[in-house]
């Protein structure tokens, strides 16, 4: 069954559109705040996410492109900002599809199942090698030697965000910002301490490595 999360602070809005799609078959969940539906994200690992702009504690077009990258969802945008100005920076940003508030049900779920037909086309796999890890982007999958490591989806995010960047050193709050989505603070500043702790157990003897710069943040290393 096709996995579809609302985002949408409209109650009404939501239940209406939770109805609608269940009753086409969809498992559907829903959130009211950038934050909750950040979360859902974790758990529920949509196909697609249907994605209110304004949000109370969020600008959705700020968080885009990343949702679409980290968790390889397609992301429809529903909102009453409606000029043309206002649609290209929505597909800019991460966007596959663009409705305006207000809208007809009927052409809601003719969007959704198209964009889910786009999900169903094959993925063209970006793979390649560093020392002795070979990377899987489309599957989040590293292998060493032929062998699995065994990632926590956090983990495969941060450890491919560095090998991206490895020509520099990304701050804590960096991270914070782009794999956490959220501001840097104690406590987040610890987990990435301790995700970057387990990795650097996880790549002994793969050839790469995590370095630390006080001041500057931390950087992906291979030999």
């Amino acid at each position: 069954m096709r996995r579809i999360l609302l985002i949408e602070d409209d109650r009404g809005i939501n239940e209406a559109n939770q109805t609608a799609l269940e009753l086409e078959g969809y498992d559907v969940c829903t959130a009211r705040t950038m934050k909750a539906g950040i979360s859902l994200c974790e758990e529920f690992r949509p196909y697609l996410i249907l994605l209110d702009i304004i949000l109370p504690d969020a600008n959705a077009l700020d968080y885009g492109t990343e949702l679409k990258k980290r968790y390889r969802v397609n992301i429809l945008y529903l909102s009453g900002l409606n000029t043309k100005e206002d649609v290209i920076r929505g597909l800019r940003a991460g966007g596959d599809d663009y409705m305006t508030k207000p809208y007809m049900v009927e052409e809601l779920l003719l969007r959704v199942a198209s964009l889910l037909r786009r999900k169903d086309q094959p993925v063209i796999r970006e793979d390649f090698n560093t020392s002795r890890l070979t990377w899987h982007t489309a599957a989040k999958q590293i292998r060493m030697d032929g062998e699995e490591l065994l990632l926590q989806p956090k983990e495969y995010a941060v450890l491919e965000y560095l090998q991206r960047s490895k020509t520099r050193y990304v701050s804590t709050e960096e991270l914070a910002e782009r794999i956490w989505l959220t501001e840097e603070d104690p406590a987040i500043t610890q987990s990435i301490r301790n995700t970057i702790h387990t990795l650097r157990q996880k790549l002994e003897g793969s050839g790469c490595g995590i370095t630390m710069r006080r001041g500057e943040g931390y950087r992906f290393t291979e030999e």
